[in-house]
């Protein structure tokens, strides 16, 4: 990220760490926020915002190594309570999702290329271009969204008068570590300062890293410059949770040229360009972000959940995204 660091080991005894974060005041005239941002009914059903007028077109890049997950992905779309909707799922996989191929459903589009080489951003780009509805909706197709998702995100988008929302906060599953827990960009990233010889002063935070066998702590630096760096990379990157207006897309498009970070380049443009961006942290559940050994991020994490609470946070349909095979 442009910044000087090296990763230190830890044990996995710190996976066991509860850290109480301290809270960020920090305020940006180009955001606003909403960390209780829910529909306008106690209970979250969100029926004002279940049948819009708007079409939302959930869009979804995959490829070979998470085929595994497309019949979860694609009920995760039907549970939604939000109409009208439609689901395009874009393949780059070597050969056709056995699942995707062979379903008939009206609203789902399936589209297939041979082309591991074509980058993210334009997938993301194709895709806009294909769909038919006026607000796009990321679903990552790894992770759980719960089914009154999308009807909270537009609500949001609408309520607030603006052209994209995303989450701020959210939870997170780590496959390799059997670890759920929950980060905010809204608190503190950085754990501690590492006080030894070599170390002296240096930032740390914890990460759920695909890459490496145990849970890491990464040295960043010697100023609060990459605690901000790196709250600011999330609160901004993570597009699993993107929802926006075609015609943002339509004037911006995604960089051609990139796969990773491309939806953090995309959003960075947007608000140099004045765009008011709102974003809120998950408080009822709405997302599982599911880390695997297919993904190529890391994914912060500043509280350890019992991993017992899981579907009592969510519901029992999300205990098929924390078997990971």
């Amino acid at each position: 990220h442009g910044m000087p660091y090296h990763a230190r080991r830890t044990t996995l005894a710190i996976m066991a760490m509860l850290v109480v974060a301290i809270s960020c005041q920090e305020e940006r005239a180009d955001i606003s926020r909403d960390r209780h941002a829910t529909c306008s009914h106690a209970d979250g059903s969100c029926e004002d915002a279940a049948h819009g007028s708007d079409l939302v077109s959930v869009v979804t890049p995959t490829r070979g190594k998470t085929q595994k997950w497309h019949e979860l992905l694609y009920k995760c779309f039907m549970h939604q309570t939000y109409q009208p909707r439609e689901l395009i799922v874009l393949d780059t996989s070597k050969k056709p999702s056995p699942f995707f191929s062979t379903l008939n459903q009206s609203n789902v589009y399936y589209i297939h290329l041979k082309n591991n080489k074509m980058s993210l951003g334009s997938k993301r780009n194709l895709l806009a271009s294909s769909a038919n509805g006026t607000i796009l909706a990321h679903f990552d197709d790894d992770d759980w969204y719960s089914p009154n998702y999308l009807s909270v995100m537009v609500n949001a988008l609408q309520r607030q008068k603006v052209e994209f929302v995303k989450l701020s906060g959210w939870y997170v599953y780590s496959c390799k570590f059997k670890y759920f827990g929950y980060f905010s960009s809204e608190e503190t990233a950085v754990f501690g300062e590492v006080k030894d010889d070599v170390h002296d002063g240096l930032k740390y935070s914890l990460f759920l890293d695909p890459r490496h066998d145990i849970i890491q702590t990464w040295v960043m630096g010697p100023s609060d410059a990459y605690d901000k760096s790196l709250r600011d990379e999330t609160r901004f990157g993570f597009g699993f949770s993107y929802v926006y207006t075609k015609s943002l897309v339509e004037r911006f498009q995604f960089n051609r040229t990139q796969t990773f970070g491309e939806d953090l380049n995309f959003i960075h443009r947007i608000l140099q360009a004045g765009t008011h961006v709102h974003i809120f942290d998950d408080r009822k559940g709405l997302v599982l972000h599911v880390q695997g050994s297919w993904n190529s991020a890391r994914i912060p994490t500043q509280y350890k959940i019992p991993l017992h609470l899981i579907d009592i946070v969510f519901d029992k349909t999300v205990l098929n995204y924390t078997r990971c095979k």
